[in-house]
């Protein structure tokens, strides 16, 4: 016998639990679209984001702080795109290899992701780049 796990979504609405992979789907596809809502939808209101190993980029102390630095990124950078090259996930840690264009003054880059989750959140993000 298989359990529904429900939590009450931001209206408060029943919704499904997404999985650390639909997470992680959700914020590309905010990226992709340029939505800086949909993108931190995804994130605790706590993110902190890493060069790998351990040298903090961004340290985020409130859900709005997050979307104002998004939504600055998206305005600033209009053709923004990711493509997924790959992906792996193990528990609540979902690895992508990310194929990034479209910065500007920036040129095409790969960079795999390390995205960790903690109570159906990303909580912090590990960027390892050549």
């Amino acid at each position: 016998m298989g359990v529904l796990l429900l939590s009450m979504d931001v209206q408060g609405v029943l919704a499904q639990r997404m999985t650390p992979q639909q997470l992680v789907q959700q914020q590309i596809d905010g990226w992709n679209t340029h939505d800086a809502v949909k993108f931190t939808a995804s994130y605790a209101d706590t993110t902190t984001l890493y060069t790998f190993p351990d040298q903090v980029l961004a340290r985020f102390r409130s859900h709005k702080e997050i979307e104002d630095y998004y939504t600055k990124v998206f305005k600033d950078n209009p053709n923004l795109h990711c493509d997924v090259a790959n992906q792996m996930v193990t528990g609540n840690t979902v690895i992508v290899h990310e194929k990034i264009s479209g910065w500007t003054n920036r040129p095409n880059f790969d960079t795999l992701v390390i995205y960790h989750i903690e109570n159906d959140k990303i909580v912090s993000v590990h960027f390892v780049r050549k």
